[in-house]
Parts: structure tokens; sequence; C-alpha cells
């Protein structure tokens, strides 16, 4: 098996595992719409069970103190029952998932082109796509977290609300990360581009 061989089996099976990362995000929102519970459960070891803990349906922050308050676990089962709680959820995961589902599946596509014909226009296209859809992300979290607590804010506060909680550390970085990523394509097709116009005067 010569070098050429071993490169192309490597990125067909690297672009095959990020397809499967990528298609595991769609589980996710289907899942929650089809048990809002889930993401709750917890192995507790021994005898190495799952548990269903709604406490962890909550924003880390406040999970301690939920964990302090007596009957907080009814409390958040009651709030599921109310109509628009499930769907704020839903949309939270789908808003959460879906930008890494185009991540991934863009990283897959480029991978395999790329190993197929090196950097392409076609490959650089799906590239670009993932580097989108990494911007797409760091914005996606802050959003996805304001949908989770707006679903149970009122068990707190008494009000129905929502808010928006920004990490400014993980969104600049998210930012950052995604722009990089795209003014790395950019250069890629700009010499591509270049390389394409010298061969055309030679």
């Amino acid at each position: 098996m010569n070098r050429a061989t071993r490169f192309r089996l490597v990125c067909n099976a690297l672009a095959l595992i990020m397809l499967l990362v990528g298609l595991r995000q769609l589980v996710d929102p289907l899942l929650v719409a089809a048990d809002p519970l889930y993401g709750s459960a917890q192995m507790n070891c021994p005898p190495c069970t799952y548990q269903l803990d709604p406490v962890r349906l909550l924003d880390p922050p406040l999970q301690k103190r939920a964990w302090q308050t007596p009957g907080m676990e009814q409390r958040i089962l009651q709030r599921l029952e109310v109509p628009h709680v499930p769907w704020l959820l839903f949309a939270a995961e789908a808003v959460r998932s879906l930008p890494l589902f185009a991540l991934f599946l863009g990283l897959a596509a480029g991978i395999r082109r790329f190993a197929k014909a090196g950097f392409t226009r076609h490959s650089m296209l799906w590239f670009r796509l993932s580097a989108v859809a990494a911007f797409a992300w760091s914005l996606a979290g802050p959003l996805s977290r304001s949908m989770r607590a707006a679903a149970f804010d009122q068990i707190f506060t008494g009000v129905d609300q929502f808010r928006l909680p920004v990490d400014f550390y993980d969104l600049v970085q998210g930012i950052l990360i995604s722009g990089a990523a795209l003014v790395a394509i950019w250069a890629i097709e700009e010499a591509m581009a270049i390389r394409s116009n010298l061969e055309d005067y030679v």
C-alpha cells in the first residue's frame, strides 16, 4: 500500500467519523421532543443504574441551588407539564445541535473531496460551510441557554421571562476561532486562484 492510498484511507475514515458525529447531533433534538426529561439521566454506582434527575435540566449555576431546595424536583416536573416548556427545550437543543451538524457535515464532505483531488473549489466550499457553521454555533450557545433558562425561570422568579446570558469570553473565543478558519480558507482560495492564473499564463 503506497503513501497516497494510505492518505486516502485515513481521510475517508476521518470523513466517515465526522459524518457520524454530525448525524448524532440530529438525534438529541428528536429525543428531547420525544421525552423532555432526556438529558436528566444520571448513572449512580453501585449498582450502576440510570436514574432520572430533573434538576440536571437546569443551567449548572442553578443546579446547586435547586438540589438544596426541598421539593424542587417535583416543581420541575410540574413545569414540564406547561405546554410551551417542552417546546422551549426542543428549540434550545435544536439551536445548539443544528450548527454542529452543519459543521461536521461540511468537514466530512470537504475532507472526502480533498482526499480525491486536493484543494479544489468544491472542497473549499464545504470547508467554508464548516467555518460559517462554527461561527453560527458560537452565537447559538447563548440563545440556547436563554431558551432553557426561560423554560425554568418561573420556578425561581415567579414570572415567565426571557433573558440572554452571554459569556463574552466563550463568545469572543468562538468568533475568533471561526473567523481564523474563514481567513485561512480565503487565503487558500486566493492561492488557488493565483496558481490557476499562472498556469493559464504559462
